[in-house]
Order: C-alpha cells, then sequence, then structure tokens
C-alpha cells in the first residue's frame, strides 16, 4: 500500500472547505490533474457516488469513489473516499476538518492505495508526496479563492 498523510491548519470556514470537498463535479476546474467528475448517484443527504476521470502525461485513468462524511459532537467532519473499481485494487482516502478558532480549520488529510497494475507502483511510490502535498494545496486555494470573491 502507498499511503502519505498531511496536516495543515488553514483560514477558512470548516463548512466552506466541506462543501469544496463533496463538490466533485467542479474538481476539472482546480484540481490539476482531473479530467472530469460526475455525481452517478446521491445515496443520502451525507452519501454520494460520484466517477472521477484523472491523468497525467499519457496516463488516463476513471474510477468510481463512494463519498460520505458525518460530524461529530465538537464540529469535527470525517469524511472518506472509497473506489469501488478502476486501476485500484483498494484506494482511501480521508480528510478530517477539525474546526479550530472562528474561520480557521485544520486539515488532516489520508491516501491510502494499492494500484492494480503494480509498474505503475513504483511512479506513484516517487510522487505521492508531491500529489499529496497538492491536493491538500489545490483545495486551500479554492477555499482562498471563493472566500476572497465572497468577500468582494
Amino acid at each position: 500500500m502507498i499511503q502519505r498523510h498531511i496536516t495543515k491548519t488553514i483560514k477558512s470556514p470548516i463548512n466552506n472547505l466541506l462543501g469544496i470537498i463533496t463538490d466533485v463535479e467542479k474538481y476539472p476546474q482546480f484540481v490539476k490533474w482531473c479530467i472530469e467528475t460526475k455525481v452517478l448517484s446521491q445515496i443520502d443527504a451525507n452519501q454520494f457516488a460520484a466517477s472521477l476521470s484523472f491523468g497525467y502525461n499519457a496516463f488516463n485513468y476513471k474510477y468510481t469513489s463512494l463519498v460520505k462524511w458525518g460530524t461529530n459532537a465538537n464540529g469535527t467532519i470525517l469524511l472518506t473516499a472509497t473506489s469501488q473499481d478502476g486501476p485500484f485494487t483498494d484506494m482511501k482516502n480521508t480528510w478530517l476538518l477539525t474546526p479550530l478558532a472562528h474561520n480557521i480549520t485544520q486539515i488532516n488529510f489520508d491516501i491510502c492505495f494499492k494500484l492494480k497494475n503494480s509498474l505503475l507502483a513504483i511512479p506513484a511510490k516517487m510522487a505521492i508526496d508531491h500529489v499529496s502535498q497538492s491536493i491538500v494545496s489545490y483545495f486551500e486555494n479554492r477555499a482562498l479563492i471563493l472566500q476572497d470573491n465572497f468577500i468582494r
């Protein structure tokens, strides 16, 4: 399994971050490697299935992900996205969002996956630090842009 953990504190309300993370159909607008996304079914208020296509250079892949989230008593939100098919034998992303202060949220992002094609595991291991840092940065930048546009 290839896995990484990123912790980052950002200036954004927790519900804004949840909205950005769950708005998968907007990912191609701000996530560099995301080519196409579509919500396939809304299972309930806090769960849906989505297809995501991503690529880098000549490598393009598509998978279906089950996304679900919940909030605990102290306002912390746990969101998980688990692959159902595609290039992974197993893949899970976890976002733990913790409100720290007014408009300040701590993000704990975990990515853990195993690829069906073992030859792709070597470059994936080499790129995982950059990719995981970039994912968190894309969402942070999106939050800052949307917050800036709201203030104007």
